[in-house]
């Protein structure tokens, strides 16, 4: 009886010790394997390729491209990598440690983190500080999420068209094609994969060794190095733009460099005349217009002959109709997009932002502009600064304009009141550049010490006309 029973029970065991193992050991992790299948690639579907066929990453794991400070940065930017997070704001993670940081919401050492992380961020895309979203300044529980969110995605693409040569509306297009909707229509967030992204802008290099098949000579040449934009800002005509530019031209020729003079205006005056002697020129491109012979310059020819400096004066100067580019600040950013560094002038009243101030200061409108996102894009802008009196002392003296024109130049634009409002305009908006510049200098150095270099500012906006002026001059 007793031994019917035991063998009776031992032989349900066996079924279901079976059954189990059948279960847990096969259908189950048959089953979880097939379910995390379903909308996501394969380890071997998730590489990536670029043309060649070389691998360059993968589709499932995130590494933030690494960039030489000071060198063109074509890539779009991943979140915090976690892996060691704790090292430091922008410390670079392994993805092979795939780890979250240990910082938690309430760890001061985060919160400073997030901040300078956000400075350096706002910087680097030219945007303010609160502008940039949460993601781009935290990790993600993985730590090598390959995605982003297309807030952060979108405020990367004006620095990735500029390096990249391609139009901002490409670059939106390729976003928009490497953006993937929520899960099954209603789980998570849209979310931009990175890596292909990247893939998609050519502006990859192998990550792994490569094979016989993917051969290093086949690896494309990287994007040429964008040329560095040098502008030299004065408050009126006369300031010495032109001259300090040459007097830089020729500094830089005695020490070996290649410069030329693709356009240089010196209005007649005979110093500036002077400093453009033993300095090549290139020579204009002569157009006529309305019966008259112009001066442009030869885009063409100075790109054949690609020096290493470019003197392009009058950066907010409109061109003859029928040239290439209606603005000669379009000749400067395909100049520069050819790897040519290029010297500048303009003057304060040709910024478009300021362009309504000008006219209510001196009565003039000023029909020739230039974004104010081209001048501060410029890796140097240097004042050129002199004193109302002095400058009206160059003026009288004929130094500006021919004789027969200084008595009208005085009684209207060259007044000593306009002169001294358009100077303290150009000393404050350079500082504003000024100190963008500092708070990206803090973030890449991690400074998190209160340095008191300006003021604080507050506005009080009545929501009338006068406000929209109000908040840009503060």
């Amino acid at each position: 009886m007793h031994t019917t029973n035991f063998l009776r029970q031992l032989r349900v065991g066996a079924v279901v010790l079976l059954l189990l193992t059948v279960i847990v050991g096969g259908v189950y992790p048959a089953a979880v394997w097939a379910v995390s299948r379903i909308g996501t690639a394969s380890a071997e579907g998730a590489r990536l390729t670029d043309a060649n066929g070389c691998v360059v990453g993968s589709t499932l794991i995130g590494v933030d491209p690494q960039v030489t400070p000071g060198d063109p940065d074509p890539f779009f930017h991943l979140r915090v990598v976690g892996s060691i997070a704790d090292a430091g704001p922008f410390t670079p993670g392994d993805p092979a440690a795939s780890l979250p940081s240990n910082q938690g919401p309430s760890s001061d050492t985060l919160a400073e983190f997030v901040e300078q992380r956000r400075a350096a961020i706002a910087a680097r895309e030219n945007v303010a500080a609160e502008e940039v979203p949460v993601d781009a300044v935290t990790g993600s529980g993985s730590g090598v999420d390959p995605h982003i969110s297309p807030e952060y995605a979108a405020m990367q693409i004006p620095r990735v068209a500029r390096v990249t040569g391609l139009s901002t509306d490409r670059v939106r297009e390729l976003v928009a094609a490497h953006t993937d909707g929520r899960q099954l229509g209603f789980l998570g967030m849209e979310r931009v994969n990175v890596p292909e992204l990247n893939v998609a802008l050519g502006s990859t290099r192998p990550a792994v060794a490569p094979a016989h098949e993917c051969a290093m000579s086949d690896i494309p040449d990287p994007p040429p190095r964008r040329g560095r934009l040098r502008i030299y800002l004065g408050a009126a005509p006369g300031a010495g733009k032109t001259y300090a530019m040459l007097g830089e031209a020729h500094r830089r020729i005695a020490r070996g460099g290649d410069v030329v003079v693709a356009i240089v205006d010196t209005h007649g005056r005979i110093r500036t005349e002077e400093q453009v002697t033993g300095l090549e020129v290139v020579p204009p491109r002569r157009w006529r217009y309305r019966g008259v012979e112009l001066d442009e310059l030869d885009l063409d020819a100075v790109l054949a002959r690609r020096p290493a400096v470019a003197l392009v004066d009058e950066l907010a100067h409109t061109n003859v109709p029928g040239s290439r580019n209606e603005k000669r600040w379009q000749d400067v950013e395909e100049l520069l997009d050819a790897g040519i560094d290029v010297l500048s002038t303009v003057n304060i009243q040709h910024l478009e932002s300021l362009n309504d101030v000008v006219e209510q200061i001196t009565g003039v409108v000023q029909r020739e502009t230039v974004p104010d996102t081209v001048v501060r894009r410029a890796e140097q802008i240097e004042l050129v600064d002199i004193t109302p009196q002095a400058l009206l002392r160059r003026l009288a003296h004929g130094n500006v304009y021919a004789q027969d024109k200084v008595d009208a130049a005085l009684r209207s634009y060259f007044r000593e009141g306009n002169l001294t409002a358009l100077r303290e305009i150009a000393l404050l908006w350079l500082a504003d550049q000024v100190d963008v510049a500092l708070a990206k200098y803090r973030g890449e150095h991690a400074i998190t010490d209160t340095w008191e270099t300006r003021e604080r500012v507050v506005v009080a906006v009545t929501g009338g006309p006068e406000s929209e002026t109000l908040i840009r001059r503060a």
